[in-house]
């Protein structure tokens, strides 16, 4: 493998690891009860981060036993899920490929 090759092929298997470290956070919210989604227009990290970096953030609470609540984790989280599981096959081929 020339060196050319080897530096894609870290940068797909790089972005193929996020990838997956978050279809696998997903995976694991998806037995929750309720949800708070927070939007904001900041650049923030999540862990580790201060707080104070939001500037009036929109939150929407979902709610145990409401039909958002379900709809959202049936169609929403699930369908966002199998779109980044898709995405992580085409990186697999694309690696594969190299």
């Amino acid at each position: 493998m020339n060196r050319k090759d080897f530096d894609v092929a870290a940068g797909i298997a790089e972005r193929m690891d996020k990838l997956e470290n978050k279809i696998f956070e997903l995976q694991n919210i998806m037995g929750r009860k309720s949800y708070a989604i927070c939007a904001n227009n900041e650049t923030i990290t999540v862990h580790g981060s201060n707080l104070a970096q939001f500037v009036a953030p929109s939150i929407v609470e979902l709610n145990p036993d409401e039909i958002a609540t379900e709809v959202f984790i049936q169609d929403i989280l699930q369908y966002y899920i199998d779109t980044l599981n898709l995405e992580l096959n085409e990186l697999r081929k694309s690696f594969e490929e190299i």
